[in-house]
């Protein structure tokens, strides 16, 4: 066994997976069809994080490249590419969720001496060498294995192979391989014990000396598999051990050392990288006027983004220099310098998210939703009041009227590229600006949706409008804000019976929702504790004085459809709710290489709706017609 591979050259390496060859044999055309992938999960072992992982092929579309195994592939016996092939792959294509050939066998003594064992299913065995050029990482989670899924992979050949590996190892592994990590597959040894009828008389000089050789011969594995390895073979020979122990305790040795080993190594350059970019990443925030937890000098402040990138090639050992659009291209392929972008372009877009002011909060409720799809909202009527029962008189099973309502999650984004003449130019501040007006515009996106719903009045589950006159009874006679039409949205909010009829709910306005072109005048009025009545009478008390329990509410998100119309809503989250894919509530941030442009394209999208939830907690009057 070869020392542990690090995961990404690990995935760069061919890989081996088995399965059973089926009935679908045409002997007289000497072909057969076998399924050789499938998208089952398997469990393989690595050695450099000492741990178990899923690996797992897709075959999602595109996910496949059957291009060269239809074109030129070949079959195998035990993946020895050292001896001529034994056929032909016929036709490969998929089928579901398994790849799927069509291989024919040649006709040469040596192929037909396979092709004759695998009528007879003495080798039912295939196994399928492959390459994986994209791969899709998920970390462990809630007790779950790491699971690294192939979504670019491509079929090199297909073999006939005559033992299937051993699971409890790990599919395709040998223990005496050079790449455990790979797709190398293991001998297992199987022994097939016989009943005979016959019982013959021991001979026991022979039994003794078949044991004496025995025993030689697996002290001498030992020794050599210890010896191999560096580890003391003495225990395992005074205990007894059988051979395939002896491995297997091996494998563990080796696997601790290793693991100890790496730990240390690990532990030091993890602290030095997340040092290295964690200063970096505070300098350029302090360059880019971004916030950051202290004042203190940053020799990394005065770096141009160019110095930057220099510094990340360097520390991965690469000290070519020359054309600067060349080598900002291999900065881009480290691990550090894309993790400084992306966290200063992350740490921007959040920034102009968090201080762009919203309202909708204030008033709505908020909710999730697990995909794309319509959602029902499902709301229940009250109970009446509770019937008199004469005497002997059997109780009765109370109904409950339902209503319902949907909502559908839409996606919005936008993309900005951080290219190399940025980077030569120097033009740190331009991307992030960008980044933070593109995290503030999501922000006013989401907060445009509660009023973008209010002026559009859609129809609900009823088919009815949200605001309508004689159905919903939530609209006034269209007039300014004044004691009449405030009283008018009060008392027509509590009369609203639940959705059975069977008792009246006495809501209440808590906030008035309001354009900017209003907000002079609201103020005014909350702050008018008299009015003027009529002529030669006492002025009116104002009972809205002060906002008489409401919260007034302004957002230009109502200017811009009729900077007259105004409204009420009764409690928080019981009329409007602003719903999230899976309750993230905050915009989502990726990247990949740029292949129209030379640099990195930035995405930032967030997925939200707006939905009513109840009409009878809205009002709405139009404002004074001109």
């Amino acid at each position: 066994m070869s020392a542990a591979k690090k995961p990404e050259e690990r995935r760069r390496e061919p890989f081996f997976r088995e399965l059973s060859i089926g009935d679908s044999i045409d002997a007289e055309k000497r072909t057969v069809e076998l399924s050789f992938s499938s998208d089952m999960p398997y469990k393989r072992f690595d050695w450099w994080e000492n741990r178990y992982y899923e690996e797992v092929l897709s075959h999602e579309p595109g996910a496949v490249d059957l291009q060269r195994l239809a074109e030129i592939g070949v079959v195998l016996v035990n993946h020895d590419s050292r001896k001529l092939p034994v056929g032909a792959v016929e036709k490969a294509w998929l089928d579901g969720n398994k790849g799927r050939a069509l291989v024919r066998f040649d006709d040469d003594p040596e192929s037909d001496a396979v092709f004759q064992k695998v009528q007879k299913g003495i080798m039912r065995g295939v196994s399928v060498g492959y390459v994986v050029d994209e791969w899709q990482i998920t970390e462990p989670s809630d007790g779950r294995l790491a699971r690294e899924t192939a979504t670019k992979w491509e079929p090199l050949e297909i073999s006939i192979v005559s033992v299937p590996a051993d699971s409890s190892v790990g599919v395709g592994r040998s223990l005496d391989t050079q790449n455990d990590e790979g797709g190398t597959q293991m001998a297992v040894k199987e022994e097939m014990v016989v009943d005979t009828p016959q019982v013959e008389t021991p001979d026991l000089d022979k039994v003794r000396s078949e044991g004496s050789r025995a025993e030689r011969e697996r002290v001498r594995e030992i020794l050599e598999t210890c010896k191999r390895f560096d580890v003391d073979s003495a225990p395992y020979i005074e205990t007894g051990q059988s051979v395939d122990e002896v491995r297997a305790a091996v494998l563990d040795v080796l696997a601790k050392k290793q693991s100890e080993s790496r730990v240390a190594n690990i532990h030091v350059e993890s602290d030095d990288k997340e040092k290295f970019r964690s200063a970096v990443i505070d300098g350029i925030s302090k360059r880019c006027g971004l916030k950051t937890e202290d004042d203190e000098r940053n020799d990394y402040a005065g770096m141009s983004f160019l110095m930057i990138a220099d510094r990340c090639l360097s520390r991965a050992g690469d000290t070519r220099r020359g054309d600067p659009m060349a080598w900002l291209s291999r900065a881009m392929s480290t691990s550090d310098f894309p993790y400084i972008c992306g966290a200063i372009a992350n740490k921007a877009m959040l920034e102009g998210w968090n201080d762009t002011h919203e309202t909708w909060r204030e008033w709505c409720g908020v909710g999730s939703v697990p995909d794309f799809k319509i959602q029902t909202l499902i709301g229940v009527g009250a109970f009446g009041n509770l019937p008199a029962l004469v005497e002997g008189e059997e109780y009765k099973y109370a109904e409950r009227s339902e209503t319902h309502e949907t909502v559908q999650i839409g996606t919005f984004g936008q993309m900005f590229a951080l290219t190399r003449q940025v980077i030569i130019n120097d033009d740190l501040s331009v991307f992030s600006d960008v980044m933070r007006e593109l995290g503030a515009a999501a922000k006013r996106t989401v907060a445009a949706l509660p009023y973008a719903l209010l002026a559009a009045n859609p129809k609900l589950g009823d088919g009815v409008t949200l605001f309508h006159q004689t159905s919903h009874k939530n609209t006034g006679t269209a007039g300014a804000i004044s004691i009449d039409t405030l009283n008018e949205g009060e008392l027509k909010m509590s009369q609203h019976k639940d959705w059975g009829g069977n008792k009246r709910l006495g809501i209440s306005p808590k906030f008035l929702l309001a354009p900017m072109a209003l907000k002079g005048h609201v103020r005014q009025f909350f702050a008018t504790q008299l009015i003027g009545a009529v002529e030669n009478q006492p002025n009116l008390y104002n009972p809205w004085f002060q906002g008489g329990g409401l919260t007034p509410i302004f957002d230009h998100g109502l200017d811009d459809n009729d900077d007259g119309t105004w409204y009420l809503a009764a409690d928080k989250g019981k009329t409007v709710r602003v719903y999230f894919l899976n309750g993230v509530q905050s915009p989502y941030l990726e990247s990949k290489d740029g292949w129209n442009i030379d640099g990195t394209e930035w995405k930032v999208r967030i997925d939200a709706a707006a939905a009513a939830v109840d009409y009878r907690g809205l009002f709405r009057n139009t404002g004074p017609q001109d």
